[in-house]
């Protein structure tokens, strides 16, 4: 009964999961569990029907009414399996399985919503997260909104020029939070607190809580749960006196993570890329080290070509296979750009609060960085 032969973990023959109702004209109501993405006007999200088993439907329509994670709907519409675009290599159908839905409302009706006011954590950091894009949207003009955000907290708000070039730069990855933003974020946020005396105890439990709400705000994404989780096993492991292994880490949190969703192994090249490159740095970036250990690492240099093969060497066959290119110069460009990148968030987060005396820099660097990228594209 499914459009897809593709492995998934949802069997559409079974009157218990939602899909099994596709071709059909259904009355669901049921909650918001996703964000608004807002495309052109029309309104993108997910809703749990509340009847069945797998029950998780994506809606897209155009509605004046201000929709938000957690409201109720009450929904008329034809269910569908989703189909990929012929015009496009994106495979929609596996994206969509990566977020367990396997039906698409067609004929959509919204006849009534709630908003429901019981306490959300994630309700909450929602509110705070646009809330602090609303801001930098005031703060800067496009194209530099989007790219600043996305550097500070990830999610796809680049305008589609910007995110072509960075496509064909080969320096995307800089917009979708990682390992890299996140070990940035932990290291400044220590600084901070051990500058003005909190004790090392403290800022433990502190850094602990704030990776798990960092996960929230950026949207959960494969790379941003994969970095938190390693950084909270690093975190324990210097907090009790056991310094594990970067490498046996890494594979440990990957195999948490598979098991929960074993189809970020098969389908999720974010996820796959994120993976590699990790590895890449935990053990090749040792042995350039040790390699170049005589070269003076003069503005960074040798530590962002160490850091930059390690990773390219490990995520170029899947590059290669997912999207059949690859851009040599980005190895440049990404030794360009890198090293930029911690001055960047920097700058972007504090102009938050002083805009007036911080943007100026943020914008130089941004103007910078498409700078490079587009005298090497």
């Amino acid at each position: 009964m499914t459009s897809d032969k593709n492995f998934s973990l949802v069997n559409c023959n079974d009157s218990k999961n939602i899909c099994f109702y596709n071709g059909k004209n259904e009355d669901l109501e049921g909650f918001i569990v996703s964000e608004i993405n807002d495309k052109n006007g029309r309104k993108e999200f997910i809703i749990e029907n509340k009847k069945n088993g797998n029950n998780r439907i994506l809606i897209s329509v155009y509605s004046k009414s201000d929709l938000f994670y957690g409201d109720y709907l009450y929904i008329n519409c034809d269910l569908a399996f989703p189909n990929n675009s012929k015009n496009s290599k994106f495979n929609y159908i596996r994206y969509l399985q990566l977020k367990n839905v396997y039906s698409v409302c067609n004929n959509i009706k919204i006849s009534k919503y709630e908003n429901m006011k019981k306490f959300d954590l994630y309700y909450y950091i929602l509110k705070l997260k646009y809330f602090v894009k609303n801001r930098v949207d005031e703060i800067y003009e496009k194209p530099y909104s989007g790219l600043i955000f996305g550097v500070l907290f990830g999610g796809n708000f680049l305008d589609k020029d910007l995110s072509n070039l960075f496509s064909k730069a080969g320096i995307s990855h800089i917009t979708a939070v990682s390992g890299y933003n996140v070990s940035i974020i932990v290291s400044i946020l220590s600084g901070v607190f051990l500058k003005i005396g909190v004790n090392r105890f403290k800022i433990f439990y502190f850094l602990l809580i704030f990776l798990f709400l960092f996960v929230l705000f950026t949207g959960a994404t494969a790379s941003v749960i994969r970095a938190a989780i390693m950084g909270a096993c690093s975190l324990m492991a210097l907090q009790f006196g056991r310094i594990s292994s970067g490498v046996l880490l890494l594979f440990f949190v990957g195999f948490v993570m598979v098991l929960s969703n074993p189809l970020i192994l098969i389908y999720d090249v974010g996820f796959e890329l994120s993976f590699l490159a990790t590895f890449g740095i935990l053990f090749f970036k040792p042995i350039l080290d040790n390699v170049f250990i005589k070269f003076n690492n003069f503005l960074n240099i040798k530590d962002s070509f160490n850091t930059t093969i390690s990773a390219f060497v490990c995520t170029f066959p899947v590059i290669f296979i997912n999207f059949g290119s690859f851009n040599l110069l980005s190895i440049i460009i990404n030794l360009l750009v890198l090293q930029y990148i911690p001055f960047l968030m920097f700058f972007g987060f504090v102009s938050i609060f002083l805009s007036k005396f911080v943007s100026f820099f943020a914008v130089f660097i941004m103007k910078y960085i498409i700078f490079i990228c587009q005298v090497f594209t």
